[in-house]
């Protein structure tokens, strides 16, 4: 039987507040801005399209990124291809039957790219396109979207009507898995939800052993390495 270890380490993409950085930018040291030539040379595109970064839970925009990006032994960090914000991915469930949502939103995240930095060096390690890319829209959550105005939200207005609670109706989400192409035998893998602050990312080893990082994403835009 397997043993399955969850080690939770908790981050913070932050939306932009006063005094923690500015939105959309992830600036790098002097020391460190050959990432970013890494980066143009594996991917054409990929810096224009921006990231999603994981790290600590004082991982932000701004000045907050860098000194907040690698984490564990040996430090690493990691960098997702933004896709699309939020109200995209639910606009295509509001205008399309089921199966074509599905299709259209699998074939976008079949794009995303992930970039693997190491600490050591700012080596980048890049996977252009995942393993996998599983979409979960529940029947009951469609339907109550499709062709409607109303919010994908739970009691957000004041009588709690008209909109589409997905604790009654069930989650939508896309899981992304690509090989770790630093780790032998080892699953990088992606959740991703169309609301700030609930997407993560994890490892998974070859005996099931899981290490999970779980941040803030702000789903209505990406950061840009400057």
């Amino acid at each position: 039987m397997k043993t399955t270890v969850t080690l939770i380490i908790a981050g913070c993409l932050l939306l932009a507040l006063p005094g923690r950085g500015f939105t959309g930018t992830l600036p790098l040291p002097e020391a460190a801005k050959s990432i970013r030539s890494h980066i143009s040379s594996q991917c054409d595109g990929c810096l224009e399209r921006g990231f999603s970064p994981t790290g600590s839970g004082n991982i932000g925009f701004g000045k907050n990124f860098f000194p907040n990006f690698f984490q564990g032994t040996p430090a690493r960090g990691m960098l997702v291809g933004y896709i699309m914000p939020g109200k995209d991915y639910i606009k295509v469930i509001r205008e399309n039957e089921l199966q074509q949502a599905k299709k259209i939103l699998h074939n976008a995240f079949s794009r995303t790219g992930l970039f693997v930095v190491e600490k050591e060096g700012f080596r980048v390690h890049s996977v252009l396109q995942p393993r996998e890319v599983d979409v979960t829209i529940t029947d009951k959550l469609h339907r109550c979207l499709n062709g409607t105005n109303r919010q994908l939200c739970c009691c957000c207005t004041t009588d709690c009507a008209d909109e589409c609670c997905e604790k009654r109706l069930g989650s939508t989400s896309v899981t992304i898995r690509w090989d770790d192409p630093m780790q032998t035998s080892q699953t990088i893998e992606y959740t991703w939800y169309p609301h700030a602050g609930a997407s993560k990312i994890r490892t998974i080893t070859a005996d099931g052993r899981r290490t999970q990082i779980r941040w803030c994403l702000d789903s209505a835009g990406p950061g840009f390495l400057q």
